[in-house]
């Protein structure tokens, strides 16, 4: 029998209750008495104490006077925290103190009011402590229990430097591993900016890595980690770069995470989580000789080869230290800005001289003639694009419509509305699925181009006809010499002008980048088998500046020249149904009219009947039937 339960038994314990001084009665009730927590003492501070343990198993009974007073609680008596104790000597098995006694928002004893408890209830210690479990960790196995101090007090167990050790009391491995890192190194040398096992994995709140509500939930690690690591004034302190943060949320895993990719690698996936090495020890995740491992694994680049270490890993592609990728960004954008520069000009002036036109001829319609027929005779249709063109033309317009949508989202992953444009295509997966359909249907329709223009004669007769030849210079200062009324008439354009010659061989440039970029980067764990990680920066980068530049030239320049002009809008229909008319041909294409003319493939009487009100008609002519004939060397008929 222990020396406790002789106590409680024996009658020489109520002598020792009477020397203790106040009746039981009086104690039980809650009367207060200075000397309250000397009666206690009187047993609780003896050196025998020291080693006793409670049912539990945990040592606490001993209870150092000096320590308690110099505590927050020092001046509160024993029964105010051990309500059970309601006699003594006291039964054995008192319940464990329960601190939501006084500390609750709204309490009268003032005590700090917060919501602490309530996290602590929701976190995983307190969802074990409600199971039962005994190891569960209550306030005081954190806080401690008689010798409790304010958190900024050094001698402090929830002091900065102090957590490792009170977390590390349960878990070992973890603190084993954390003292060993670089932020455990840190952290042993006193300094504050170290980070503690609360600054990840929060004080309270504490939940599982599963959770969505935990700090160290995949979709929260990357915002976790920038709280430091973000912040260039601690990172400077200790001779780190905070652009990785940022170069990490604007590379492919950073972007998918956003988008709820939870799968996908995030901070701790390369550099671990408690055992965090610098780059340059062997040991570390993220040394080269392990890299290759770090990223092969099963759910990331299976198959990974040495090449993954062959390049920056964070890396931003609008600083010099990018190097090469740094290069083609800055090529790209100075590209963007003239290209787009030019043809905005090109725009604004061929608007002008709408509005020029249109102010002399008295604000007149376009197409007013004198002779009743001649508007009849203007709207004859004439076929400009055949079957298989067209399919052509419509397919690459569906797949170039499905990669814009499903690409602008990444390409604007900062912008508030990516995510709800994310959302409402379906999420990364079913994005991921129809940009590359969308980009099968694109080569498909590639490759029938070229057997097109290879095989079918008038597809070689039309891919010659887009050659650019001088003639397009020459042409082009005509035509703005007529937007800016220096000429009446707009050039004598052939079958293509420098107009459709821009947008056909712009969609060469494209495909061949954006078809050789996009299979770089859905093959990129094989082709990284041969090629260095830098490679595949390049890809990307060219990926999507020329998917921007594509766009812009498409949306801007395309557009309005085949459908938003004056003489058009709102839409030019040709490409549904392939005709075009008389009145067009004449304004567009005189002088593959004037071959159809010479040809018989147009009745040149239509010409003769509108001739007099036409002047453009007496062009065609001319060029069809010619006073003194030259040979034929129109572009179209040239091999």
């Amino acid at each position: 029998m222990t020396w406790s339960r002789k106590v409680h038994r024996s009658i020489p314990g109520l002598a020792a209750l009477l020397v203790l001084g106040g009746p039981v009665a009086a104690f039980a009730q809650g009367t207060a008495n200075t000397n309250g927590n000397r009666r206690c003492l009187f047993c609780h501070e003896k050196e025998e104490f020291r080693d006793k343990t409670r049912q539990d198993g945990r040592k606490g009974l001993y209870v150092d006077d000096g320590e308690f007073a110099a505590s927050i609680h020092g001046r509160r008596q024993c029964r105010e925290c051990h309500a059970d104790a309601v006699e003594i000597p006291h039964s054995i098995g008192l319940e464990r103190v329960k601190c939501s006694r006084c500390h609750y928002v709204g309490n009268v004893v003032g005590a700090p009011e917060s919501r602490r408890y309530k996290q602590y209830r929701e976190s995983v210690h307190g969802g074990l402590a409600s199971a039962g479990d005994p190891r569960a960790p209550l306030c005081q196995d954190c806080h401690g229990t008689h010798r409790i101090q304010p958190a900024d007090d050094p001698t402090s167990r929830v002091h900065r430097r102090n957590v490792a050790d009170d977390c590390g009391r349960c878990h070992e491995a973890a603190k084993k591993d954390y003292l060993e890192s670089d932020h455990g190194v840190l952290a042993s040398r006193g300094d504050l900016d170290a980070p503690v096992c609360t600054d990840c994995h929060s004080e309270h709140d504490i939940r599982r890595s599963d959770d969505p509500d935990s700090k160290i939930h995949a979709s929260h690690v990357p915002d976790n980690c920038a709280r430091c690591h973000e912040d260039g004034q601690v990172m400077n302190r200790h001779g780190f770069d905070a652009a990785p943060v940022a170069t990490y949320k604007g590379s492919f895993h950073g972007v998918a995470l956003k988008f709820g990719v939870l799968k996908v690698a995030n901070c701790i996936s390369c550099h671990s989580y408690h055992k965090v090495l610098p780059k340059e020890d062997p040991r570390s995740t993220i040394h080269p000789s392990n890299l290759a491992t770090t990223c092969g694994k099963a759910a990331c680049h299976p198959g990974a080869s040495d090449n993954f270490a062959r390049g920056r890993i964070h890396i931003s592609a609008h600083e010099e230290s990018a190097g090469n990728v740094y290069l083609v960004a800055t090529g790209f954008k100075w590209l963007t800005i003239i290209v787009m520069s030019g043809l905005v000009l090109h725009i604004l002036l061929d608007l002008a001289g709408h509005l020029l036109r249109r102010k002399r001829r008295g604000a007149k319609p376009t197409g007013q003639a004198a002779a009743p027929n001649v508007a009849s005779i203007l709207e004859t249709p004439l076929q400009r694009l055949d079957l298989f063109v067209r399919v052509q033309h419509g397919s690459m317009a569906i797949s170039v419509i499905l990669l814009v949508i499903t690409g602008i989202p990444v390409k604007f992953h900062e912008a508030a509305w990516a995510a709800a444009m994310m959302d409402a295509v379906g999420g990364v997966p079913v994005t991921a699925f129809v940009h590359r359909l969308a980009a099968g249907i694109l080569m498909m329709v590639s490759l029938a181009h070229v057997v097109y223009i290879t095989v079918t004669s008038k597809g070689r007769k039309n891919f010659f006809s887009m050659i650019p030849r001088p003639v397009d210079l020459k042409q082009i200062i005509q035509n703005l010499a007529f937007f800016l009324g220096l000429r009446e008439e707009r050039p004598l354009f052939d079958r293509f002008s420098y107009l459709e010659k821009f947008d056909y061989w712009a969609v060469y440039w494209g495909i061949v980048i954006m078809v050789g970029t996009g299979l770089v980067l859905w093959f990129e764990t094989g082709f990284m088998q041969f090629f260095p990680k830098e490679w595949v920066d390049i890809a990307k980068e060219m990926h999507s500046d020329e998917a921007m530049l594509a766009t812009l030239a498409i949306v801007v320049w395309h557009f309005f020249n085949a459908h938003f002009t004056p003489d058009k809008f709102p839409m030019n229909p040709v490409f549904w149904h392939g005709m075009t008319t008389l009145g067009d041909m004449l304004d567009e294409h005189p002088a593959e009219l004037a071959r159809r003319v010479r040809r018989g493939r147009v009745n040149k009487n239509l010409l003769l009947d509108i001739a007099p009100d036409v002047p453009r008609a007496l062009d065609v002519l001319d060029m069809a039937f010619p006073v003194d004939p030259e040979p034929a060397d129109s572009e179209e008929e040239k091999p």
